[in-house]
């Protein structure tokens, strides 16, 4: 496994793909005496961004193309979880799984950050984006049972208050981003690499037409670790620009185990958070070149370096794996791997100089289901994901878990309990906050237990799945693509993005008003049988419409009695707030600047000389014909970019 597995991808790269052998499903169920429960196993969590749930070559690899070796090593000791949702989009899955809420109890709205400050405001009464500061996070839960925590990668958790930050999430190290996306390149919030601009970034400089994220750009990488020097919580200023982020995240996950003692006494918890596979898609030309002369894949850039992004990804995956066994570890390790929502297969109006821009368009495969992320349908809403590790029982591996519904969500009940923790969260209380929903899949994981952890799921304020059946009442209004999705005149009874199309050709490039829709009036909603057609392919509204009524119903009460939407500062942007970061160079909480440590102000070099540096990225992943190498980089007019349908 590990770093070796590549060269094999590279081999068979243009070779047909062989249909992978189904994975058993799970076995008969023993009582809970037959399956030990591991005491404080060792975590490995690998959360990889906007993973299409065809995308690995256990799910077909895009059409025999993907190669994922390392994962399928790892299903072959692991179990395949087929039925595990998330939210339609990072931010509140991402809330979710490290509150141990389903989103409709923490966050379910896309919001600005950085809204005006008063006096009167703390992070307790004025919540911001993400967990509200008075929520126990997942890190907090394992440090209080004694694990050792960190977290390397994206966060998109919150950051308008230091205390929705990593140090007061219970992590004992952080090294990432704070927001939803950066350039993979200078960790900036440039045009080329955000394609749903926010908050200061359509504000411009008072008195100019200078946009307030315009050159210079503003970063986004954040550091917390102690050191004997002194202990840095805030921008790593001495590291953005140094290389392609995601061997930055990389070559510090590996730092971490490394430098972890297995005798200390003290478990390892370790998140690992990719950029990848999240647009701008723009890969050194190392990880590009992996599919870029693939037969099926001529002449579709975004699409080659989707797919190499995927298979590094399989590859950093394994070299973690390797370490954890090279340091005795594996045996008493669960390992997860999952994506935060469904496969990007959007497009839309994203031109620079006329042309499509295909590196912030979504490249995911999501086959056989219906849509893609920042949709409700199954494409959007169902994870690629498997859980493996030296753990799990030898009658489990190798198989298929599709007993009732999972959730994201469900991993925080799962390693508290698994750590000997509580799930209360007296914090909450004290707040008066919603208390964790989530259920412990180990008993199912282990085959301890053949019952359903669920058969419901609250997935959004118009989405429930209920047993068989799905309702959609229609389109998500808090939903990320809600501006793109009003500017184009869609209805909120349309569901947009509703097709079946991967994310890379024509479809891809239509304009945003061309965009597949999905009307559901007639009714008042739609209704389909997720179990007996999961492509979604049939509204069944009009032939079972006492359940669509039953289902509206209850989700009605739902949102009625138990939506979880404090006030969160509103939409004004705060161009104080704004102009402070721009002149800092960073972002991160505004009001509390004065309690940013800053990298500089600790060491005098970064931790790692050549951290994030590989291979021949002459180019930085901007190829001729797919970006502009030879000479300036193009950029997508900043009107442009705000059309869009993307996140």
């Amino acid at each position: 496994m590990g770093v070796g597995r590549i060269g094999l991808v590279l081999a068979v790269a243009h070779c047909i793909q062989a249909v992978s052998p189904t994975p058993k499903r799970s076995p008969l169920f023993g009582s809970f005496n037959d399956v030990p429960k591991p005491s404080k196993p060792h975590v490995l969590f690998a959360l990889v961004d906007d993973l299409g749930f065809a995308d690995t070559e256990d799910s077909g690899g895009d059409g025999g193309i993907i190669k994922t070796p390392n994962f399928q090593d790892l299903l072959a000791t692991g179990v395949k979880l087929d039925r595990i949702y998330s939210y339609s989009w990072c931010g509140p899955s991402r809330s979710s799984l490290l509150s141990g809420r389903t989103p409709p109890k923490v966050d379910v709205v896309y919001v600005n950050e950085i809204m005006p400050y008063n006096d009167s405001m703390t992070a307790y009464n004025t919540v911001g984006n993400g967990i509200p500061a008075g929520m126990t996070a997942m890190g907090t839960k394992m440090q209080e049972s004694g694990y050792y925590t960190a977290y390397v990668g994206k966060w998109g958790a919150g950051y308008t208050w230091m205390e929705q930050s990593p140090k007061h999430r219970g992590f004992d190290e952080f090294y990432g981003y704070l927001q939803d996306s950066v350039s993979f390149w200078n960790q900036t919030r440039d045009a080329d690499s955000v394609s749903t601009l926010s908050g200061c970034e359509l504000q411009k400089v008072p008195g100019t037409d200078t946009f307030m994220f315009g050159p210079p750009y503003t970063a986004d990488l954040w550091r917390y670790k102690k050191l004997p020097a002194g202990t840095i919580n805030g921008p790593a200023d001495l590291e953005n620009s140094t290389g392609w982020v995601d061997y930055q995240f990389l070559d510090e996950t590996l730092r971490i185990i490394n430098d972890y003692d297995p005798t200390s006494g003290k478990p390892l918890f370790m998140l690992h958070s990719f950029h990848s596979i999240h647009t701008p898609l723009d890969p050194p030309d190392e990880i590009f070149g992996i599919y870029a002369t693939h037969p099926k894949l001529a002449g579709q850039a975004g699409r080659q370096a989707y797919a190499g992004m995927v298979t590094w990804t399989d590859s950093a995956v394994g070299q973690m794996v390797d370490l954890f066994k090279a340091k005795g570890m594996w045996e008493n390790t669960i390992m997860v791997m999952t994506s935060d929502n469904g496969g990007p297969t959007y497009g839309g109006a994203l031109v620079s100089n006329g042309i499509p821009f295909e590196p912030l368009f979504g490249g995911a495969n999501n086959y056989p289901l219906r849509g893609g992320k920042t949709t409700e349908f199954e494409g959007g809403l169902r994870l690629n994901s498997f859980v493996s590790g030296g753990v799990i029982p030898h009658k489990m591996r190798g198989t298929n878990l599709d007993t009732g519904y999972m959730h994201v969500s469900d991993w925080y009940a799962t390693f508290v309990s698994l750590a000997g923790g509580s799930l209360y969260d007296p914090l909450a209380d004290q707040h008066n906050l919603p208390q964790p929903d989530s259920v412990d899949l180990w008993p199912l994981i282990s085959g301890a237990s053949s019952k359903p952890v669920r058969d419901e799921l609250w997935i959004s304020p118009t989405c429930l799945i209920d047993g068989d059946f799905k309702v959609l009442t229609g389109r998500d209004m808090d939903n990320i693509n809600v501006a793109a999705a009003n500017r184009a005149g869609v209805p909120p009874e349309m569901i947009p993005l509703s097709s079946w199309n991967p994310g890379y050709g024509i479809f891809a490039k239509a304009s945003a008003n061309q965009i597949s829709l999905l009307d559901c009036s007639a009714t008042g909603g739609c209704l389909f049988d997720i179990r007996n057609d999961p492509a979604e392919a049939y509204n069944v509204a009009l032939k079972y419409p006492e359940k669509l009524e039953a289902m509206k119903a209850k989700l009605a009460t739902l949102n009625r009695e138990h939506l979880f939407k404090p006030y969160r500062g509103g939409d004004e942007v705060s161009i104080e707030g704004c102009q402070q970061m721009r002149n800092k160079g960073f972002v991160g909480p505004w009001y509390q600047m004065d309690e940013w440590v800053m990298e500089s102000e600790i060491v005098s070099a970064p931790l790692i000389a050549g951290r994030g540096v590989r291979g021949a990225s002459t180019c930085q992943g901007k190829i001729d014909g797919f970006f502009d190498c030879a000479g300036t980089k193009e950029v997508c007019d900043v009107a442009d970019t705000v059309g869009a349908y993307n996140s």
